[in-house]
């Protein structure tokens, strides 16, 4: 099946959710807060996010709850047949960008050139690791995860694993995005701390780990000692962004 009908068939299956009853973005962010809990809540454990899904479920027939399994699989399908931000795809061919706050999200060929640009050829990546053995990179405004999921192409290119040598800070202010953003780190395993909040505030609203993050026990590889919540940066640097200065 070829990308664009895996796009199509993701739509038809939204457009059946929604119809009569709501728009198509509310259906959309229904399948997003179902599908990011399915995912995390294997490991969080989490009650809260447990009685999130239940309240959004119960929206629901038994015949429509099928359906969101179906657009989860379609995801995974998509995402797994090769690299591309399809739920940045999705988003935009249903006209959803219009409609929710005049979104657009950059098109994934232009994300792989900045990627190839930024991180190199094979070689470039094993010197950037030679030190550590990874790197870290930093995407203050996110969307869905297209230049993350960019960067992961090119490592996965030089023959490199990104759940071994990547970590990344995620972070977007919008909810959609956030949930998105881990949707799609999640099922392409790239360790990740993903963050809703305002990036300019030093804002985190919520943070979620992906599971490869998790699996590879990056809290150990980045030395810090918090499994949830914790922070990139020192108390010296913290105030340095407080009163604007970088460097």
């Amino acid at each position: 099946m070829s990308t664009t009908n895996y796009v199509k068939d993701f739509g038809k299956i939204l457009h059946e959710l929604a119809y009569p009853s709501q728009w198509q973005i509310d259906a959309f962010r229904d399948f997003l807060i179902m599908a990011h809990i399915s995912i995390a809540n294997n490991y969080y454990k989490s009650k809260e996010m447990e009685e999130e899904y239940l309240e959004v479920a119960k929206k629901y027939n038994n015949e429509q709850l099928n359906k969101f399994a179906k657009l989860m699989a379609i995801t995974q399908l998509a995402l797994h047949e090769k690299h591309q931000d399809f739920l940045g795809e999705v988003f935009m061919q249903n006209d959803m960008g219009n409609s929710y706050r005049g979104q657009y999200f950059t098109p994934f060929h232009i994300s792989s050139f900045m990627a190839k640009i930024n991180l190199g050829d094979s070689e470039d990546i094993r010197t950037s690791i030679k030190s550590k053995g990874f790197f870290t990179m930093c995407e203050p405004a996110a969307g869905s995860g297209g230049m993350i999921i960019a960067c992961d192409q090119v490592i996965a290119d030089a023959g490199l694993k990104s759940s071994e040598i990547m970590f990344v800070q995620s972070q977007d202010v919008d909810t959609l995005c956030f949930m998105m953003s881990f949707i799609q780190l999640s099922a392409l395993d790239i360790p990740a701390r993903v963050v809703l909040g305002n990036t300019l505030a030093l804002e985190e609203i919520k943070v979620l780990y992906t599971p490869a993050f998790v699996r590879e026990n990056w809290n150990e590889k980045l030395e810090d000692k918090e499994p949830v919540n914790n922070q990139l940066y020192n108390d010296e640097l913290l105030e340095k962004f407080k009163s604007g200065t970088l460097f």
